[in-house]
């Protein structure tokens, strides 16, 4: 640890150089780079390191020179065939092979700095449910990240063309590329059904990693501060209370942690089972009410047949609940992958109980305890009621 801080200190002195030669700078960029990967085991140190990696990089327009760079990209259409909050998603070819390309909008409030935060997370991700990088293009687009073409869409738009899908199967996927993430102290931040994408095996995969940072911030994440909506691409129906207001949980900062992708997990895992987003019917400012006041999606109808047992229904619940309540993307693999192995067949069974027997074994990974009821809705009381309302004017400028 000790050379690590002493090659992170020599690296920040190495950046007052004045000369803005790229020459002087690729040697802090590659001792960064090196400090911000998860060979190195303080989640903090990493953290500042990559801060620092990233405002270097945004200073000189350059990157850390393993990222592969594409040469030879063809681009199609005389548009972007699908958008995003703050990017466009052109479709493309390289050496014969579909590509996407994610081009942040010139005109949107992100500004490119966080196109390079990004490259610089996803780039070091790789994993059979991660969304693959490529490489970056700067010669059609000012700056774009250059990833495998998905055929199938995301998560959402799969399951209207493949009604009869395995539920399961896909939010395992999810899952597992989200255990990734964290075993690497990494969290995605921006979990949802449209940052799922199903590839050409019908696998999933997480994509869009705009949101995404080391855990253990050290101050507020002013990068991912909730700005008000006219301008931003805020997913409040997948945010956790304590994100939408830090202070009634005793905190002064908008830190984005692993429990709060496990609160977007669970509302990614209603999403799968209903085909409804989360708090369906309500305007954000209206999710924002009904998430403070406790109240949480039904459990949705006729559902059974689609892998939501009692068992799983109960992990999700115990998923939004609370942030210390929150299972760990592990017990939610082990769970899901108890729920999908097969089990010999019982003469005379009951069907429901058939069904929920295999996740009863996973359950008790979450140190015995018993399922959470169905969160039900207090109302706010008056002086909260105000409160709510002046957070509610900070972020939407009602």
């Amino acid at each position: 640890m000790d050379q690590h801080i002493h090659l992170l200190a020599e690296a920040m002195l190495a950046t007052t150089v004045e000369s803005r030669e790229h020459n002087f700078v690729f040697p802090v960029i590659d001792v960064l780079d090196k400090l911000s990967s998860s060979s190195t085991p303080d989640p903090l140190l990493r953290w500042k390191c990559l801060l620092a990696l990233g405002r270097v990089c945004s200073t000189y327009g350059i990157l850390p020179g393993r990222y592969p760079w594409i040469n030879n990209l063809v681009v199609f259409g005389d548009g972007p065939s699908d958008h995003g909050g703050s990017a466009d998603v052109w479709r493309g070819e390289v050496e014969g092979c579909p590509v996407a390309v994610k081009v942040t909008r010139l005109y949107s409030t992100v500004p490119m700095a966080r196109t390079r935060e990004e490259i610089l997370v996803w780039g070091r991700l790789s994993h059979p449910n991660i969304l693959p990088f490529l490489g970056i293009d700067t010669k059609t687009f000012p700056l774009a990240a250059v990833s495998a073409w998905m055929q199938h869409g995301n998560l959402r738009e799969y399951l209207v063309h493949f009604p009869s899908a395995s539920r399961l199967n896909l939010l395992l996927d999810a899952s597992r590329g989200l255990e990734y993430m964290h075993k690497l102290d990494y969290i995605h931040g921006d979990l949802k059904s449209f940052n799922v994408l199903i590839d050409d095996n019908h696998s999933a995969r997480l994509a869009d990693f705009g949101s995404s940072s080391v855990v253990q911030l050290p101050q507020p994440d002013t990068r991912t501060f909730p700005t008000p909506m006219g301008g931003s691409a805020f997913s409040v129906r997948w945010l956790a209370p304590e994100l939408i207001y830090p202070e009634e949980f005793g905190s002064n900062a908008f830190v984005r942690s692993k429990e709060s992708d496990i609160y977007a997990l669970a509302m990614l895992m209603y999403e799968a089972f209903s085909g409804l987003l989360p708090f369906e019917g309500y305007r954000d400012e209206g999710v924002i009410l009904q998430v403070m006041s406790g109240a949480r999606p039904n459990r949705p109808q006729s559902s059974l047949d689609l892998g939501l047992t009692d068992g799983i229904w109960r992990m999700v619940q115990e998923c939004w609940s609370g942030s210390d309540h929150r299972w760990t993307i592990s017990c939610i693999v082990s769970c899901l992958e108890s729920s999908i192995a097969p089990t010999p067949k019982m003469v005379g069974s009951d069907e429901r109980t058939e069904l929920q027997r295999p996740v009863s074994s996973a359950l008790a990974l979450r140190d015995g305890s018993a399922g959470a009821s169905e969160p039900e809705s207090e109302g706010i009381r008056p002086n909260r009621r105000k409160k709510l309302f002046r957070r509610l004017n900070q972020l939407f400028r009602i």
